[in-house]
């Protein structure tokens, strides 16, 4: 019998997985992806972007491929420009290109490799234009219960993106004037080119609503507010290093490994960027390395810090930022939101302060919170799965794998991407996310060949 994959989720995550798997080629297996949206490899961060979204990572950093580490830049300077970007015939290495444009090229490569899976007799693929609602556990694997029908499978992966946007603050009342979900189509439209607009959140989701919003002659004051009122930093040159900090470093304390890094700074081993870029392949281990207590001291202190200067923004995002702020249109305040009221005209603030409309970039929400969907409260209430101790995601095993309620890996059932948020303090961009894919190809790999061997 062919070891079946099935992947959940055909966001960018999902459908790099599946087109890793059919470029192996290797071992008697099929993949089986569910996903309801019309598109695979596009999901909220390249799907619902614009032609003005740009990257927020440099173009020889996105492939998602090891031993290939300049293919998206490659690609993106043969085909960029017939898909509307001839800027991109030009492409450096530090170039920051359209997202939609990285989207294409995901998809790109999965059809490419679907192809030559085909034509070579290689893994049998096949899509379900659907959505998962249930999983089961079964002496061979699992079965999955889909809007219309199921799907056994003896491997099964979560890939299933980030949680839709929630609201992390009280709201009286409800109306088009509240933006719960600023990627959803057309919402942005009905704002009026000089009405005063409220954006919750600082990160690079506000700064992606600024685009848009300027790419639709908006010219009226946007007030964006976070609790500490700060903006990612830009990006700029950094240098490859060996991580300034290690396990070692981790175990005795925030406190401990900020000062040593806060030192190997200003002593001149490195700057800030490259200090900060040089941590990357070792984060997780690190996180893992910081005692539980030390976790939450990070994630109460200092994560608002790590974020703004881990996930920076490119120049030109900055530029437009400053000349919003110069011409009186932009304000970033550190304000913490109690309450907000929604009225047929107006959205109040803290009962002090009108605004137009309330667009909410606050992170996405826990996947396994309020604003978890059939599947995730199945695997809960199925003892399948279990929150973290923050409660942040799933609890898990290092290579992904799901922990049942009484803490062991149930076999079979891995995640890739946001669902090991609760694991990973990484686990949103392309760089985070590659060697997560590369070990989770080989793992589906390996439990393949060895199911093949044994029949």
């Amino acid at each position: 019998m062919t070891h079946s994959i099935a992947i959940i989720g055909g966001g960018f995550s999902g459908t790099a997985l599946a087109t890793a798997l059919l470029r192996a080629g290797r071992g008697k297996f099929s993949i089986h992806l569910v996903e309801p949206r019309l598109e695979l490899g596009l999901g909220i961060a390249y799907g619902g972007a614009e032609p003005w979204h740009i990257l927020n990572v440099p173009a020889d950093r996105m492939s998602p491929w090891p031993d290939e580490p300049l293919d998206f830049l490659d690609w993106a300077r043969a085909h960029g420009p017939g898909l509307g970007w001839p800027q991109a015939a030009s492409a450096r290495a530090e170039t920051y290109l359209p997202r939609r444009l990285f989207g294409h090229y995901i998809q790109a490569r999965f059809e490419e490799s679907r192809a030559q899976a085909l034509a070579s007799g290689g893994p049998a693929f096949i899509r379900y234009h659907d959505r998962v609602v249930g999983l089961k556990r079964e002496a061979d694997g699992f079965r999955l219960i889909l809007g219309n029908g199921e799907l056994a499978a003896h491997s099964v992966v979560l890939a299933t993106g980030f949680a839709t946007p929630g609201l992390p603050f009280p709201v009286e009342g409800r109306g088009p004037r509240l933006i719960v979900d600023p990627w959803a189509p057309g919402v942005l439209d009905r704002i009026q080119r000089d009405e005063r607009v409220l954006i919750v959140g600082t990160g690079l989701s506000m700064v992606d609503m600024i685009y848009s919003l300027n790419a639709r002659g908006h010219r009226g004051q946007i007030t964006a507010i976070s609790r500490h009122g700060l903006l990612s930093r830009v990006h700029g040159a950094s240098e490859d290093i060996a991580p300034l900090l290690d396990e070692a470093d981790a175990a005795r304390g925030v406190v401990h490994a900020l000062h040593r890094f806060r030192f190997a700074i200003r002593t001149g081993q490195a700057d800030w960027r490259s200090a900060v870029d040089g941590l990357r392949p070792v984060i997780d281990r690190l996180w893992r390395a910081l005692p539980p207590a030390e976790q939450d001291r990070f994630r109460r202190h200092l994560k608002a810090y790590w974020e703004v200067h881990r996930h920076r923004m490119p120049a030109e995002s900055a530029d437009l930022l400053l000349e919003r702020h110069a011409k009186g249109q932009l304000r970033i305040e550190a304000e913490r939101v109690e309450y907000v009221s929604v009225a047929s005209d107006f959205v109040v603030l803290n009962r002090a302060r009108r605004f137009g409309h309330l667009i909410n970039c606050t992170p996405p929400a826990a996947p396994l919170g309020k604003a978890a969907g059939p599947l995730e409260r199945g695997l809960l209430a199925a003892g399948l799965a279990r929150p973290d101790r923050t409660g942040s995601g799933y609890d898990l095993a290092g290579d992904g794998t799901l922990l049942d309620a009484s803490g062991q890996p149930v076999s079979g059932l891995v995640t890739l991407g946001p669902p090991r948020r609760g694991q990973a303090q990484e686990t949103t961009a392309v760089p985070h996310i590659k060697p997560q894919l590369a070990a989770l190809t080989q793992l589906l790999l390996s439990r393949a060949e060895h199911r093949f061997a044994a029949e």
